[in-house]
């Protein structure tokens, strides 16, 4: 045999291995009993950072709201003192 002859045998034994290697960790992923849920949490990754940002965006409007409201009930009340002040002529 000459060199190339032996190289080509080297080269399909390697291939062979290839392909049974791959077979090996196709199976695996077959018999992993996560494989769907890591399949669903890397799809999610785009989801929760939209979430994460929709989330941040509500708490601020709560917290703007609740600055609204604070503001007109302080009103309110500034009010309703200066009117009953007025009223029992203070």
């Amino acid at each position: 045999m000459n060199e190339l002859q032996q190289l080509d045998g080297k080269i399909d034994e390697v291939l062979q291995r290839i392909t049974t290697i791959e077979a090996v960790v196709q199976r695996q992923g077959e018999l992993c009993p996560h494989r769907e849920l890591l399949a669903r949490a890397a799809n999610n990754i785009e989801r929760m950072g939209v979430m994460e940002v929709a989330v941040t965006d509500l708490r601020l409007d709560v917290a703007k709201i609740g600055v609204k409201a604070g503001a007109l009930a302080g009103m309110i009340g500034g009010i309703s003192t200066a009117l009953i002040a007025k009223a029992l002529g203070l």
